[in-house]
Protein backbone atom coordinates (compact mmCIF):
# COMPACT_ATOMS: atom_id res chain seq x y z
CA UNK A 1 0.00 0.00 0.00
CA UNK A 2 1.51 3.65 -0.71
CA UNK A 3 2.35 5.73 1.98
CA UNK A 4 0.97 9.19 2.90
CA UNK A 5 4.26 10.73 1.01
CA UNK A 6 3.48 8.56 -1.70
CA UNK A 7 0.21 9.12 -2.09
CA UNK A 8 0.90 13.25 -1.86
CA UNK A 9 3.55 13.09 -4.40
CA UNK A 10 1.62 11.42 -6.96
CA UNK A 11 -1.60 14.20 -5.94
CA UNK A 12 1.41 16.69 -6.82
CA UNK A 13 2.60 15.08 -10.04
CA UNK A 14 -0.98 14.43 -11.08
CA UNK A 15 -2.14 18.34 -10.33
CA UNK A 16 0.70 19.89 -11.55
CA UNK A 17 -1.21 21.70 -14.22
CA UNK A 18 -3.88 22.37 -12.34
CA UNK A 19 -4.15 25.91 -10.29
CA UNK A 20 -2.15 27.40 -7.97
CA UNK A 21 -3.96 27.36 -4.94
CA UNK A 22 -4.22 23.30 -5.45
CA UNK A 23 -0.90 23.09 -5.28
CA UNK A 24 -0.22 25.08 -2.27
CA UNK A 25 -3.40 22.83 -0.92
CA UNK A 26 -1.79 19.88 -1.38
CA UNK A 27 1.90 20.89 -0.19
CA UNK A 28 0.40 22.54 2.98
CA UNK A 29 -1.37 18.53 3.49
CA UNK A 30 1.96 17.11 2.91
CA UNK A 31 3.55 19.53 5.72
CA UNK A 32 0.63 18.69 8.14
CA UNK A 33 0.57 14.77 7.49
CA UNK A 34 3.69 13.74 6.71
CA UNK A 35 5.78 16.57 8.36
CA UNK A 36 7.83 17.38 5.06
CA UNK A 37 7.12 18.36 2.09
CA UNK A 38 6.70 16.08 -0.93
CA UNK A 39 9.23 15.99 -3.74
CA UNK A 40 6.81 17.53 -6.33
CA UNK A 41 8.16 18.56 -9.67
CA UNK A 42 7.23 21.92 -9.53
CA UNK A 43 9.38 22.42 -5.46
CA UNK A 44 12.90 23.06 -5.28
CA UNK A 45 14.76 20.92 -3.03
CA UNK A 46 11.38 20.33 -1.38
CA UNK A 47 10.79 23.65 0.02
CA UNK A 48 7.59 25.84 -0.96
CA UNK A 49 8.05 26.92 -4.12
CA UNK A 50 7.61 30.61 -4.75
CA UNK A 51 4.25 31.22 -6.41
CA UNK A 52 2.72 29.54 -3.60
CA UNK A 53 2.92 32.52 -1.13
CA UNK A 54 -0.98 34.51 -1.04
CA UNK A 55 -1.29 37.24 -3.71
CA UNK A 56 -3.95 39.37 -3.26
CA UNK A 57 -5.19 38.90 -6.71
CA UNK A 58 -5.72 35.28 -6.34
CA UNK A 59 -8.39 36.26 -3.72
CA UNK A 60 -12.14 37.79 -4.35
CA UNK A 61 -12.01 39.23 -1.16
CA UNK A 62 -9.21 41.40 0.79
CA UNK A 63 -10.24 39.64 3.76
CA UNK A 64 -9.76 36.40 2.33
CA UNK A 65 -6.40 37.50 1.42
CA UNK A 66 -5.49 38.89 4.24
CA UNK A 67 -6.58 35.84 6.25
CA UNK A 68 -4.18 33.75 3.68
CA UNK A 69 -1.49 35.81 4.17
CA UNK A 70 -1.73 35.33 8.32
CA UNK A 71 -2.20 31.98 7.81
CA UNK A 72 0.76 31.30 6.20
CA UNK A 73 2.88 33.13 8.10
CA UNK A 74 1.58 31.11 10.88
CA UNK A 75 1.85 28.05 9.17
CA UNK A 76 5.58 28.86 8.54
CA UNK A 77 6.89 30.13 11.17
CA UNK A 78 5.47 28.21 13.94
CA UNK A 79 8.57 25.93 14.18
CA UNK A 80 11.55 27.99 12.18
CA UNK A 81 14.00 29.93 14.38
CA UNK A 82 16.08 32.20 12.41
CA UNK A 83 18.87 34.06 14.48
CA UNK A 84 16.47 33.92 17.61
CA UNK A 85 15.79 32.06 20.38
CA UNK A 86 12.02 32.76 19.85
CA UNK A 87 10.52 31.34 16.51
CA UNK A 88 9.43 33.55 13.74
CA UNK A 89 5.91 33.69 14.46
CA UNK A 90 6.84 34.90 18.07
CA UNK A 91 8.62 37.65 16.95
CA UNK A 92 6.01 38.80 13.84
CA UNK A 93 3.19 38.74 16.61
CA UNK A 94 5.23 40.16 19.98
CA UNK A 95 6.35 43.27 17.43
CA UNK A 96 2.48 43.37 16.63
CA UNK A 97 1.47 43.49 20.11
CA UNK A 98 4.41 46.10 21.11
CA UNK A 99 2.90 48.15 18.38
CA UNK A 100 -0.64 47.79 19.09
CA UNK A 101 0.03 48.24 22.91
CA UNK A 102 2.33 51.29 22.42
CA UNK A 103 -1.52 52.94 21.16
CA UNK A 104 0.16 53.27 16.97
CA UNK A 105 -1.96 53.34 14.10
CA UNK A 106 -3.23 50.25 12.12
CA UNK A 107 -0.30 50.69 9.52
CA UNK A 108 2.38 50.81 11.74
CA UNK A 109 0.80 47.68 13.97
CA UNK A 110 0.32 45.94 9.81
CA UNK A 111 4.35 47.05 9.47
CA UNK A 112 5.13 45.35 12.52
CA UNK A 113 3.14 42.27 12.17
CA UNK A 114 4.70 41.64 8.59
CA UNK A 115 8.56 43.38 8.94
CA UNK A 116 10.03 40.30 8.30
CA UNK A 117 7.80 39.11 5.51
CA UNK A 118 11.14 39.07 2.68
CA UNK A 119 12.16 35.82 5.20
CA UNK A 120 8.51 34.19 4.41
CA UNK A 121 9.00 35.01 0.65
CA UNK A 122 12.46 33.46 0.38
CA UNK A 123 11.49 30.61 2.71
CA UNK A 124 13.56 28.08 0.57
CA UNK A 125 16.60 29.82 1.38
CA UNK A 126 16.20 32.01 4.34
CA UNK A 127 15.08 28.79 6.60
CA UNK A 128 18.97 27.86 6.43
CA UNK A 129 20.17 30.73 6.54
CA UNK A 130 22.72 32.12 9.35
CA UNK A 131 23.67 35.50 10.78
CA UNK A 132 26.75 35.09 9.67
CA UNK A 133 25.79 33.95 5.95
CA UNK A 134 24.84 35.99 2.63
CA UNK A 135 22.52 38.97 3.42
CA UNK A 136 19.59 38.08 1.75
CA UNK A 137 17.86 41.96 1.97
CA UNK A 138 14.94 40.47 2.90
CA UNK A 139 13.77 44.08 3.81
CA UNK A 140 13.79 45.53 0.47
CA UNK A 141 12.15 41.44 -0.73
CA UNK A 142 9.77 41.93 1.64
CA UNK A 143 9.12 46.15 1.26
CA UNK A 144 9.04 45.62 -2.64
CA UNK A 145 6.24 42.19 -2.38
CA UNK A 146 4.23 44.67 0.07
CA UNK A 147 4.10 47.30 -2.12
CA UNK A 148 2.13 45.81 -4.52
CA UNK A 149 -1.14 45.49 -2.13
CA UNK A 150 -0.65 47.69 0.89
CA UNK A 151 0.40 51.49 1.47
CA UNK A 152 3.77 52.84 1.78
CA UNK A 153 3.41 53.69 5.33
CA UNK A 154 3.18 49.89 5.36
CA UNK A 155 5.96 49.01 3.39
CA UNK A 156 8.68 51.47 3.56
CA UNK A 157 9.22 51.35 7.50
CA UNK A 158 9.84 47.48 6.60
CA UNK A 159 12.34 48.28 3.89
CA UNK A 160 14.07 51.07 6.34
CA UNK A 161 13.75 48.60 9.46
CA UNK A 162 17.62 47.35 8.99
CA UNK A 163 18.67 50.43 7.69
CA UNK A 164 17.27 51.83 10.87
CA UNK A 165 19.44 49.56 12.74
CA UNK A 166 22.57 50.66 11.15
CA UNK A 167 20.94 54.49 12.47
CA UNK A 168 20.62 53.36 15.72
CA UNK A 169 23.75 52.10 16.37
CA UNK A 170 25.68 55.05 14.79
CA UNK A 171 23.20 57.74 16.95
CA UNK A 172 22.46 56.59 20.31
CA UNK A 173 24.86 55.33 22.46
CA UNK A 174 24.10 52.09 24.45
CA UNK A 175 22.07 51.00 21.45
CA UNK A 176 24.62 47.77 20.05
CA UNK A 177 24.78 46.36 23.24
CA UNK A 178 21.52 46.05 23.59
CA UNK A 179 20.69 44.20 20.40
CA UNK A 180 21.01 40.16 20.60
CA UNK A 181 23.90 38.15 19.38
CA UNK A 182 22.07 37.24 15.68
CA UNK A 183 21.30 41.67 15.12
CA UNK A 184 24.87 41.86 16.08
CA UNK A 185 25.91 39.34 13.85
CA UNK A 186 24.07 40.30 10.95
CA UNK A 187 24.81 43.80 11.51
CA UNK A 188 28.36 43.24 9.88
CA UNK A 189 27.09 41.49 6.77
CA UNK A 190 23.69 44.83 6.29
CA UNK A 191 27.07 47.17 6.40
CA UNK A 192 27.90 48.12 10.33
CA UNK A 193 26.53 51.33 12.13
CA UNK A 194 26.33 54.31 9.52
CA UNK A 195 28.78 56.85 8.26
CA UNK A 196 27.65 60.68 9.31
CA UNK A 197 26.52 60.69 5.93
CA UNK A 198 24.64 57.72 5.54
CA UNK A 199 23.08 59.31 8.66
CA UNK A 200 22.11 62.80 7.24
CA UNK A 201 20.69 60.67 4.38
CA UNK A 202 18.74 58.54 6.01
CA UNK A 203 17.36 61.78 8.32
CA UNK A 204 16.11 63.06 5.07
CA UNK A 205 13.78 60.12 3.98
CA UNK A 206 10.31 60.21 4.33
CA UNK A 207 9.06 57.91 7.39
CA UNK A 208 12.41 57.14 8.78
CA UNK A 209 10.94 57.95 11.93
CA UNK A 210 8.13 55.81 11.66
CA UNK A 211 11.58 53.18 10.82
CA UNK A 212 12.85 53.67 14.17
CA UNK A 213 9.82 53.15 15.93
CA UNK A 214 9.58 49.63 13.83
CA UNK A 215 13.02 48.79 14.32
CA UNK A 216 12.29 49.34 18.31
CA UNK A 217 9.02 46.77 18.12
CA UNK A 218 11.63 44.20 16.47
CA UNK A 219 14.44 44.50 18.63
CA UNK A 220 12.28 43.90 21.31
CA UNK A 221 10.08 41.11 19.87
CA UNK A 222 12.53 38.70 21.18
CA UNK A 223 10.68 37.34 24.59
CA UNK A 224 11.24 33.47 25.33
CA UNK A 225 8.58 32.33 26.60
CA UNK A 226 6.07 34.96 26.27
CA UNK A 227 2.00 34.47 25.96
CA UNK A 228 1.16 35.80 22.18
CA UNK A 229 -2.18 36.66 20.81
CA UNK A 230 -3.29 34.92 17.41
CA UNK A 231 -1.55 36.35 14.60
CA UNK A 232 -5.15 36.77 13.10
CA UNK A 233 -6.21 39.45 16.28
CA UNK A 234 -4.45 41.49 13.83
CA UNK A 235 -6.61 41.09 10.45
CA UNK A 236 -8.11 44.39 10.72
CA UNK A 237 -4.87 46.43 11.29
CA UNK A 238 -3.29 44.38 7.99
CA UNK A 239 -6.53 44.98 6.24
CA UNK A 240 -6.84 48.42 6.91
CA UNK A 241 -3.16 48.68 5.52
CA UNK A 242 -3.94 47.83 2.44
CA UNK A 243 -3.84 50.22 -0.64
CA UNK A 244 -7.22 50.83 -1.92
CA UNK A 245 -8.14 48.19 -4.22
CA UNK A 246 -7.79 49.22 -8.31
CA UNK A 247 -10.89 48.93 -10.63
CA UNK A 248 -11.54 45.83 -12.52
Amino acid sequence: MLQGSELVSISCILNHSLSVSFETVVCKISLTKVGRFPKCPFLLDGFYPPMSFPKRTDFQTDSAFVEALLSEIETLGRDWHYDEAVTQLEHAVQAAMLARDAGEPDHVVAAAALHDVGHFLMYGKARHDSPDGDDLKHEVVGANWLRKSFRDEVSEPVRLHVPAKRYLCATRPGYWEGLSEGSKISLKKQGGPMTETECSRFEELSGYQEAIKLREFDDQAKIVGLAIDSIHSFNIAVLNGLRAATPA
